[in-house]
This record gives C-alpha cells, sequence and structure tokens, in this order.
C-alpha cells in the first residue's frame, strides 16, 4: 500500500527526534504493551527498550499493584491496580504446577507444588523463567518462608528461603545470575519455637528485610530479626513503643510501617522505622478511614496489605464467611474505592509491579 506524503513526513520526523526523547515517551507505556508490540515497530525503538538504562528509568516511573495468588485454585493469579483511577484486575496464567510466593520490581518466585524444595524466577511480562537449584533443607519442617529481593545499589536478585525445624533455624541465600548453589546464611541469634512466627510473612524493604514474627529480648528490650542483603548480615530492630501492639507491618516506600488498631475502629496509628540501625521509630500520623460499611457484607474483617501511589493509597483487604474484597483508601483525600472480588476464595498478596526488569540485567 503507497504511504501518502503527510504519513511519510510524521514519520520522517519521528525517525529525527532524539533518542533521549524517544525514550521518555516510551517509558510512559506499560510494559506488556512495550513488550508485546512497540518493540517491533522498528529497530531503532526496539534497541531504545532493550537498553538496561531505559528499563531501569521505566521501572522507576511504573506504578505498582497488587499480585493476587489464589491458595485453592492452583495456577490462577490477579494484578490488581490503580489506573486513572479506576481498579483495574487483570488474570495472569502460569504452570498450574506452581504458586507464587513472592515478588519483588517485577520479578515473582514461585514454588514447584510437587517437589517443594525446587522454585523458580519468572518476569511474567517478558515470560522470563530460570529453576533454581534443589533446596537441601529439613523434610516436612515447622514452618517456612521463602521471598526474593532486588539488593538496590546492585541491582541483583537475592531469594532467601528460612525454615523452622527442631528449634533450630535454617537460612538459604541464592544470587539469581551468579550462584551455582544454595549459601549457608549465617544467623547468631537463637529462637526458641515458642518465639517464632514464621506466618507472619516478612516484609522486604529495599536492601534489608525484615521478620517481625521472629522475636526475642535482649536486656529486657523485645526486638525482631533484621536482615541487611547487601553484606548479609543480621541485626536486632526493636519493637516500635506504641499505645498499642501492631498488628500489621508493610512497607511505605523506603520505610517499614508498623499499624496499630483496634477491631473497634477504623483508626490507624501508623509509625516508620526512620533509622534501623539505631532502631528509630517515627509516628507518621493517625488515619481514620471513613467507610460507609453499606456496601461491605458484615460482618467482615479488614487488614492493610499494601501501600501504592508513593504511599498515598492504603489498600484494605477485607473477608466475609463468603466474600473477599478489596478497599483502595486515599489517606489525603479519603476517597475511597471498592472491589468485591466475589469469591471465598483467599488469596496471597504481594506487592508487584510489571516491567521489563530481568536478572541478567546489568545496572
Amino acid at each position: 500500500m503507497p504511504v501518502d506524503k503527510k504519513t511519510k513526513d510524521q514519520n520522517d520526523i519521528i525517525q529525527h527526534l532524539p533518542e533521549e526523547l524517544i525514550g521518555n515517551i516510551l517509558s510512559r507505556i506499560p510494559a506488556e504493551m512495550l513488550h508485546k508490540s512497540v518493540r517491533f515497530v522498528c529497530k531503532r525503538w526496539a534497541y531504545i527498550i532493550c537498553n538496561p538504562h531505559f528499563v531501569e528509568e521505566h521501572f522507576r516511573q511504573a506504578k505498582s499493584g497488587l499480585l493476587l495468588e489464589s491458595i485453592s485454585s492452583v495456577g490462577r493469579s490477579n494484578f490488581l491496580e490503580l489506573r486513572d483511577g479506576l481498579i483495574q484486575l487483570t488474570e495472569i496464567r502460569h504452570d498450574h504446577q506452581l504458586r507464587v510466593v513472592g515478588s519483588c520490581d517485577g520479578v515473582a518466585l514461585l514454588i514447584d507444588l510437587v517437589n517443594f524444595s525446587t522454585l523458580y524466577v519468572a518476569n511474567p511480562v517478558t515470560k522470563e523463567v530460570a529453576m533454581l537449584p534443589s533446596l537441601e533443607v529439613p523434610m516436612f519442617p515447622l514452618h517456612c518462608s521463602n521471598l526474593i529481593v532486588r539488593v538496590p545499589s546492585t541491582g541483583v536478585y537475592k531469594v532467601v528461603h528460612a525454615c523452622f525445624c527442631s528449634r533450630k533455624c535454617h537460612w538459604l541465600v541464592f544470587t539469581v545470575g551468579t550462584d551455582n548453589a544454595w549459601r549457608m546464611f549465617n544467623c547468631q541469634q537463637t529462637f526458641n519455637s515458642k518465639d517464632v512466627d514464621m506466618d507472619k510473612f516478612p516484609v522486604p524493604v529495599g536492601q534489608m528485610i525484615y521478620w517481625t514474627g521472629f522475636d526475642f529480648q535482649v536486656d529486657g528490650i523485645t526486638y525482631f530479626l533484621g536482615m541487611e542483603m547487601n553484606d548479609e548480615t543480621t541485626h536486632k530492630v526493636p519493637f516500635p513503643k506504641t499505645s498499642r501492639e501492631p498488628h500489621a507491618y508493610l512497607r511505605m516506600g523506603d520505610y517499614l510501617a508498623s499499624f496499630s488498631t483496634t477491631s473497634a475502629d477504623m483508626k490507624f496509628e501508623i509509625c516508620v522505622l526512620k533509622d534501623w540501625r539505631r532502631g528509630e521509630w517515627a509516628r507518621v500520623y493517625q488515619v481514620h478511614m471513613d467507610i460507609d460499611r453499606e456496601p461491605f457484607p458484615c460482618p467482615f474483617v479488614y487488614f492493610p496489605v499494601i501501600w501504592l501511589n508513593n504511599e498515598e493509597v492504603l489498600v484494605f483487604e477485607g473477608l466475609t464467611m463468603d466474600s473477599h474484597f478489596y478497599f483502595f483508601c486515599d489517606v489525603k483525600s479519603g476517597e475511597t474505592r471498592f472491589m468485591n472480588l466475589g469469591s471465598s476464595d483467599c488469596f496471597a498478596v504481594y506487592l508487584h509491579t510489571n516491567t521489563l526488569l530481568s536478572w541478567e540485567t546489568p545496572k
């Protein structure tokens, strides 16, 4: 088909735009669209999109959402995000033998449901997948936990496996794309079975992992375990001094945030760990979520699960006997958006960002 002069002139203008300007425009396009179609427009665009510097810049501009992994329906995941003021739900398909157990900066961690000693890393956008070496851990541990982190200073992904068996904690670390085998993590702290609660999911924040379920006392002060993943060392972090015992811990930007409340209201006292080395906590503010109970089936329980949109939107998960829902609360405007999944199925919730990042991407 012949190209008219106007179209040809427009194409010539685009081709002569500076590479920085084209990259700036492309960085605003969702990762799925970049990977599926935009990179095939021309060689120049493909070169820009594959450039590690562009991939990092695109990641910094991308907005995060909730990766929901069904507990009962194997192979079923959903990505829940707030886009243009509306809640959007996208289904994600993966191998029926695998289950998502973590996510960090666009790379998900999955476990083999047939062989629990086998883990995978995968990017849901690019479909890049890699199997990790088999874990050598005690059979049938009392508790176990897996997570993936990305060290900000180097850009490398590390997977951490922890299990508790026979009153002993076993810690293993694997650097994706570098290591050939798992390494033992040196943890000098001693825990008793009554002290360890691995059902409290660890919270990764930057280069730190906070295990709030690993509490212990030193000189009368109660601490939980913190792991610095850059040099792979452990540290004791004091719990915040609040009027009520925190019942949830979340990542809040570059900080760990604690949430204290009572079941009778929607008032939350939020504190952040300003300096983990000194153990300094600061109360940020009190949030009162004035939520109209009308659309929600009663009775229901609720708890905060994730911060979104530069810590302006706090996402709550709500449960009833026969329903599962999420509501997004803007802490500045007080506006609340609600989505009912219409299912009593339980979901594991992970903060996730759709990106083009890879464990092979140099920084």
